[in-house]
């Protein structure tokens, strides 16, 4: 994988991980805002219906649930039960009969009397219960109800945090497509350049634009390089000089000795002669070899 695209993959999963916290951060703030909202509201209504039932047993619980009626934009498909002390139902108003009831049991009844209020989620609804005293009784009061416009609320933020997270992902990831490339584009120059060089241009320098940054300083030890590898090679093409030079002078003695005998009928004393000079001349040529190569390995 090429730098570029890990580079980008990783700006973006960094930035996506950073959305993601912090839109889920929101979602769960804004949701705990929404349901202690709508629990404090169905708290204080019940406590004014208890009111206006037990205190003041003359209203008339028709005209209460008329009342009831005028804010159905606010709470959506009340239930609020009375309980007395015996666990009898003493007063309900769903007012609308397809509306589901919710299920109450002598258990959530003796831990409303225990604890003074609970609250709980029972299906769709959410429902409070206090622990109402008034004079001369005692009577559980229970209001359940659905959050039909927090739930939409909180379906719309959720659609809406979802597309921006989709949407600054793909920009992030595009962004961080051509930040990589800016940003790597001094080496992609500096491994052209280095391309450029060839064999007999190996005087030639990189540019440094910013000594200070690492690709100038990347670039200060590729000249340092070439400047050892340029004097490797001038180092060996003064060895290949040398070298031929001292192979020259045996090679060149052999072949006069050899090209004089053969030049005209010789006695065998002058033929051996010219034998052990050659044979001289090899020794030396093999002693310069070996000398070269031990030369060569240092």
């Amino acid at each position: 994988m090429q730098i570029r695209t890990r580079l980008t993959i990783q700006f973006s999963l960094l930035v996506s991980g950073i959305l993601l916290v912090t839109f889920l951060a929101i979602y769960y703030f804004t949701y705990n805002n929404v349901t202690e909202d709508f629990y404090d509201r169905l708290r204080s209504k019940a406590k004014s219906q208890a009111e206006l039932l037990l205190k003041y047993p003359s209203v008339n619980p028709e005209v209460l649930k008329a009342m009831d009626g005028t804010n159905r934009d606010l709470i959506y498909n009340e239930n609020t039960l009375i309980f007395d002390e015996k666990n009898k139902l003493i007063y309900s108003n769903p007012t609308n009969l397809s509306q589901k009831p919710i299920h109450v049991s002598n258990y959530w009844l003796d831990e409303i009397r225990k604890a003074g209020q609970i609250r709980y989620q029972d299906g769709d609804y959410k429902v409070v219960g206090f622990y109402y005293k008034y004079p001369f009784n005692r009577a559980v009061v229970m209001l359940a109800a659905q959050d039909l416009y927090g739930q939409a609320n909180l379906s719309n933020l959720r659609k809406l945090l979802t597309a921006l997270f989709i949407i600054v992902t793909t920009i992030v990831s595009i962004v961080g497509w051509f930040f990589s490339q800016r940003a790597l584009s001094p080496i992609s120059k500096v491994m052209n350049s280095v391309e450029r060089i060839l064999p007999h241009k190996l005087d030639t320098r990189l540019h440094v634009p910013n000594q200070q940054d690492e690709i100038g300083r990347l670039t200060i030890t590729f000249n340092k390089l070439l400047e050892r590898i340029e004097t490797a090679f001038q180092m060996q093409k003064i060895f290949v000089a040398n070298v031929s030079h001292e192979l020259k002078n045996p090679l060149t003695k052999i072949k006069s000795q050899l090209e004089v005998s053969s030049f005209k009928e010789r006695s065998p004393a002058e033929y051996q002669n010219t034998i052990q000079s050659v044979l001289e001349d090899i020794r030396e040529l093999s002693q310069l070899s070996n000398t070269l190569l031990e030369l060569a390995k240092v």
